[in-house]
């Protein structure tokens, strides 16, 4: 199965090889996405997508196939990595939570005191 996940790399590396613009890689791999899932194939990708341990969404080398991510790939990191990983993702999950109060909060604020709707 790695071997496979190595060719599918390889194959879509040599077909992004070329310098291009940033959109154009970006289209470049988006159609390679559509192509592994509508070929019903596994490729590994940098994808972002949520992690339970942290709770928030972490971009790590996941396979991606039909049903999504299936598998995240963890990445061999040193301890100082490790701590380094978990005060981003704190970082990320408090920003996060200081929006959503924010937005309760505005939300609250334009209903104004008659306003009946539930929020």
């Amino acid at each position: 199965m790695v071997g496979r996940f190595l060719m599918v790399r390889r194959r879509s590396s040599r077909r992004c090889a070329t310098p291009a613009p940033a959109n154009t890689a970006s289209a470049c791999v988006a159609a390679r996405v559509a192509e592994v899932v509508l070929r019903g194939e596994r490729a590994i990708f940098l994808v972002g997508s949520h992690n339970v341990r942290y709770d928030v969404a972490l971009s790590l080398p996941s396979v991606v196939g039909r049903e999504g991510v299936s598998e995240v790939i963890w990445p061999a990191m040193t301890a100082d990595e490790t701590q380094g990983l978990e005060r981003s993702a704190a970082t990320l999950k408090n920003a996060v939570g200081n929006y959503w109060a924010r937005a309760e909060a505005c939300l609250e604020r334009s209903r104004g005191p008659h306003d009946t709707r539930s929020g």
